[in-house]
């Protein structure tokens, strides 16, 4: 990691403080409340990180829900996503995973800071079957 770089697990705590986990996103329902909770001027981190293993790596949700990864680069055959094009593509390199700007799940480097690429990034939490943003950094 980054100086200052914070992992999913530091922003699950922080989710896990206010009742809730960092969101895994299992079903187009869910997706479309993520999407209502990012603006435009926001990127939201989910629940989704790659973890480096002995056959390459793999992409889970934090908080054990069921995902097929595929390895690094590919999406999952039989789980929800809604990857962009050509997207996870990075694996170890972009182990977190956030809905950008386009509305389409993307493999990012985990943030160093309150903005990635001059968005104000945040994490999305779960509570039940809503999501709410919260500041990665206070």
């Amino acid at each position: 990691r980054n100086n200052g770089e914070k992992s999913l697990e530091e922003f699950d705590n922080s989710c896990k403080k206010k009742g809730a986990r960092i969101a895994s996103i299992l079903n187009e329902d869910e997706n479309q409340k993520a999407l209502a909770a990012c603006s435009g001027k926001e990127v939201c981190y989910i629940g989704l990180g790659f973890n480096k293993t002995a056959l390459g790596g793999e992409w889970r949700w934090l908080d054990g829900q069921p995902y097929d990864s595929m390895g690094c680069c590919m999406p999952p055959q039989l789980s929800y996503h809604d990857f962009a094009d050509h997207q996870p593509n990075s694996g170890a390199k972009e182990p977190c995973a956030l809905i950008w700007v386009d509305s389409k799940w993307h493999d990012m480097p985990c943030p160093d800071g309150p903005s990635m690429y001059g968005y104000h990034a945040v994490a999305l939490c779960k509570v039940g079957s809503g999501v709410d943003p919260q500041p990665m950094f206070g």
